[in-house]
């Protein structure tokens, strides 16, 4: 997503299909959330109805601890997979990214000097492609990372 933000040519591939749910984080911290926010995902994902809290408590036997009485009131955000996962992929699409999921990389291909130079792929049907990372910008890291 920030790759074709910055007018990158960007390629994800995935092995999964998007969404899909998985066991994961409970919640992203307030750095992670302060990131989602400066990146134009918090506002989507709290459109799907994700949670914002000022605070995550930690009760266990023996304490109990607030995040706030660590840090102050912070907000962290607790998404499913479903709804990060779906909302990264749409903001990705929307940025100029190519995605493609059920799509394994079974090789990566170098040039000379050793440099990732594009991938071997294969589909979920047992098709295989080959993808070439694009130097025509001439920037650092443009191509296959």
């Amino acid at each position: 997503m920030l790759l074709a933000r910055a007018g990158h040519n960007v390629l994800v591939v995935d092995r999964v299909e998007f969404p899909s749910d998985t066991w994961s984080t409970h919640f992203i911290t307030a750095p992670g959330t302060s990131l989602l926010k400066r990146w134009g995902v918090l506002d989507p994902l709290l459109a799907k109805g994700v949670p914002l809290f000022d605070r995550v408590n930690l009760i266990t036997p023996t304490m109990e601890m607030s995040s706030a009485d660590l840090l102050g009131p912070a907000f962290v955000v607790s998404p499913r997979r479903t709804d990060l996962d779906l909302t990264l992929v749409e903001q990705a699409i929307a940025a100029g990214a190519e995605v493609r999921t059920n799509v394994t990389v079974t090789e990566l291909m170098h040039d000379a000097s050793g440099r990732v130079t594009g991938v071997t792929l294969r589909d979920a049907e047992g098709n295989m492609s080959e993808e070439r990372g694009d130097r025509k910008g001439g920037g650092a890291g443009e191509g296959v990372g």
